[in-house]
């Protein structure tokens, strides 16, 4: 994403994340207080939805969503520039409704390992020789996950309209970390 202004850069980046997020939820997508400033070496801003907490995302399997974000803005080059911002880390965790993991999509830039995975919990029914492995996947958008579910969830868009959303959710917490 990129833009005239870091601020600008950061509102377009989130808009496409609640477009995404409201096709599940109603919840909250927000960043940490100053996480419209350049931070191009510096700590990586804050980005969750429902304040770091679970989400209910209805359906028969009482489902619930956990995202979790890091992102720099920083100056981008040529046709891209001035701003733009980039993802340094991302959690996404499907659980059922006992709380168990069922999958999470990590990915967290300097961080082991090196590449995006996915995690099966013990919500997923696969056995401990399986659980908590790191099984790669590539980088994977939280706002490209929603056309690609294997689950579904019917929700308000935030013009009230019902719309039909599908996610699998796709990466890691990289804050906290559930490894």
């Amino acid at each position: 994403m990129a833009d005239n202004t870091p601020a600008a850069a950061v509102a377009e980046f989130l808009g496409s994340l609640r477009q995404a997020i409201a096709c599940v939820t109603r919840a909250r997508v927000e960043v940490s207080a100053d996480g419209y400033r350049p931070n191009p070496q510096g700590r990586a801003h804050l980005l969750d939805v429902n304040r770091g907490e679970p989400v209910a995302v209805g359906g028969p399997h009482g489902l619930s969503l956990w995202v979790g974000m890091r992102y720099r803005i920083v100056r981008a080059e040529g046709a891209r520039g001035p701003w733009q911002v980039k993802t340094a880390g991302y959690a996404y965790a499907i659980d059922d409704r006992d709380g168990h993991e069922v999958l999470a999509y990590h990915w967290q830039e300097g961080t082991p390992p090196p590449y995006p995975h996915l995690h099966l919990g013990a919500g997923a029914g696969v056995n401990a020789l399986v659980q908590k492995r790191h099984l790669p996947t590539g980088r994977v958008a939280l706002e490209a996950a929603q056309g690609s579910g294997s689950w579904r969830s019917t929700a308000h868009s935030p013009a009230g309209s019902r719309v039909q959303g599908a996610l699998v959710v796709r990466d890691h917490r990289p804050l906290p970390s559930r490894d």
